[in-house]
């Protein structure tokens, strides 16, 4: 059971070093302030963000039409409940 233990917390501690990047963001603004900030500037971009960004605006554009139309069938049964017709 104990090398049950120690196994897994090696196995988690390898885990938690495989996927660190290996540098430090602090000191790469020390040595060159402006590659840091280029850097910095584009960590927020992703592989996935031209793959993902027609989707994105088409999910929008089709969410959009379907809330105007939801808003003339609203629109239209609350004049057919009022007699406006």
């Amino acid at each position: 059971m104990r090398a049950l233990k120690v196994s897994t917390l090696g196995l988690a501690v390898a885990l938690l070093g495989a996927c660190s990047s290996g540098t430090d963001q602090h000191d790469a603004r020390r040595a060159d302030p402006t590659s840091a900030a280029a850097a910095d500037s584009s960590s927020h971009k992703s592989v996935f963000d031209p793959v993902t960004r027609t989707p994105l605006d088409r999910a929008r554009g089709v969410q959009g039409t379907i809330d105007a139309s939801a808003e003339r069938t609203r629109t239209s049964a609350e004049r057919q409940e009022r007699g406006d017709d």
